[in-house]
C-alpha cells in the first residue's frame, strides 16, 4: 500500500491560524507607528511657526493678525488655503476645524490660533485627542512647546 505524503487539514489550518496571530500583532504595532508619526508631523508644523511669527513680527513690527494672514505676508496662512494652519490640521489624522478668532475657546477637535499685538499661542489635536479627553499640541510666542490635555481658553495668547 503506498502511504500519501503531505499535510493534513488540521496541520494546515495550525499553520494558518499562527499566521493570522501573527499579522494581527504586527499591525497592531503599525497603528501606533502610524499615530506617532502624525503626532510628530502636527509637532513639526507648530515648531515652524516659530521662525515663520519672527519674520512676520520684523515686518509687522507685532504678531497681531498673524494668524489670518496669508503666507504671502509672512503669516500663518489663510483657514483654507496652503499655509502653516491648513498643514499642522491636516497631519494629526482627525477631522478638525480651524479658528483664528481670540475669544474662542479651544475644541479637542479645532486646531486653534490666537493671537494680539505682542504674543500668539497656537494649538492643534494629536491623534489621540478623543471627545472629552482632548490632547493637545501648543505652541506660543514665549518658545513655549509642550502637550496638553487642555484647550485654550478664550483669549489666551500663551500655552
Amino acid at each position: 500500500m503506498k502511504k500519501n505524503k503531505g499535510f493534513t487539514l488540521i496541520e494546515l489550518l495550525v499553520v494558518i491560524a499562527i499566521i493570522g496571530i501573527l499579522a494581527s500583532v504586527v499591525l497592531a504595532s503599525l497603528s501606533s507607528a502610524r499615530d506617532k508619526g502624525k503626532d510628530a508631523a502636527v509637532k513639526s508644523q507648530l515648531a515652524a511657526m516659530k521662525a515663520q511669527a519672527e519674520l512676520y513680527y520684523s515686518t509687522a513690527e507685532s504678531y497681531s493678525g498673524i494668524c489670518a494672514a496669508t503666507q504671502a505676508t509672512n503669516g500663518f496662512g489663510d483657514t483654507t488655503g496652503p499655509g502653516l494652519l491648513k498643514a499642522a490640521s491636516d497631519s494629526s489624522g482627525i477631522s478638525n476645524t480651524i479658528s483664528v478668532t481670540l475669544a474662542t475657546a479651544g475644541l479637542y477637535n479645532q486646531t486653534l490660533c490666537h493671537d494680539s499685538a505682542d504674543a500668539w499661542a497656537v494649538e492643534a489635536p494629536l491623534s489621540t485627542s478623543v471627545s472629552g479627553t482632548p490632547k493637545m499640541y501648543c505652541s506660543d510666542s514665549t518658545g513655549v512647546s509642550k502637550e496638553k490635555s487642555a484647550v485654550l481658553a478664550a483669549s489666551a495668547v500663551a500655552c
